[in-house]
């Protein structure tokens, strides 16, 4: 039952979807399997909790095949086929495609609901996604230990549309990249990578009612001018010691406000 209402799901958010997938470049010189199919075989693996790509292949048994094709009106490629096109992919086909989709769902007014103050909600957050003993790429931060042990981390600095029922959409993600500073100590940071996520952010939604949300690594010069160059609103978490000058003046405006308080119960 799980099954159906996804594809009837994506189905009636998407009518095109098929089409969507099938308009990706395809990279190859000889195909046997449409774009498409490929892709959806990729999407399907997570969609149906199928684990790994091993797992996959192993659990198209019985009727499982007949009845994807019956669902989805396209052929299952194995996943060793799914992998080996999507290494040739050039990542901004992918991001191209999501942004058509959620764009999708702001015209049909999906989300509407869950504005705040008129603004979609954004949240911006850091994660890791995979460590290593080793350099996986050129420019992949890493972090040395007090024994001088060296842990590579492939980071990623993520925009998400936040709903109230619990789900969060991606609007965008940068890759922290320190190959620019091969050679010397510096590292690609969260809010460097925060430079260029605006950057992109604008330019994909330039006209996109935002707010953003993020945590207390934000709250600094740079960050509120961004925000503020773009019409964005924002919400960051405030702790002691961030922007000395705002914090006392705050601290000012409460003593004023209980001074006040209490003169008007006096009176």
């Amino acid at each position: 039952m799980m099954i159906i209402n996804i594809v009837i799901t994506t189905r009636r958010t998407w009518p095109h979807f098929e089409e969507l997938l099938n308009a990706i470049p395809d990279h190859r010189k000889r195909s046997t399997y449409e774009v498409g199919e490929i892709l959806m075989a990729g999407l399907t693996m997570f969609m149906f909790k199928r684990k790994s790509r091993n797992n996959a292949d192993k659990t198209v048994r019985g009727n499982f095949e007949t009845n994807y094709i019956t669902l989805w009106g396209m052929r299952l490629p194995i996943m060793e086929t799914v992998d080996n096109f999507l290494k040739e992919l050039p990542p901004e086909d992918l991001e191209k495609l999501k942004h058509e989709l959620v764009r999708s769902l702001i015209r049909r007014k999906t989300m509407e609901k869950w504005r705040f103050n008129s603004r979609y909600v954004v949240s911006v957050d850091g994660t890791g996604l995979m460590s290593f003993d080793h350099e996986p790429y050129p420019g992949c931060p890493f972090k040395t230990s007090k024994n001088d042990k060296k842990t590579w981390t492939a980071y990623a600095l993520e925009a998400k549309l936040c709903c109230g029922n619990g789900f969060s959409i991606s609007l965008g993600s940068i890759w922290l990249d320190s190959s620019e500073n091969i050679g010397d100590d510096k590292q690609d940071c969260e809010l460097k990578a925060f430079k260029r996520l605006a950057i992109k952010l604008k330019k994909t939604y330039p006209r996109l009612p935002i707010i953003i949300v993020a945590d207390s690594l934000y709250p600094n010069q740079t960050c509120l001018n961004i925000c503020e160059n773009n019409g964005w609103d924002y919400i960051f978490t405030f702790k002691d010691g961030c922007l000395k000058s705002i914090q006392d003046e705050v601290s000012r405006l409460r003593l004023l406000n209980e001074h006040l308080t209490s003169a008007t119960l006096f009176y």
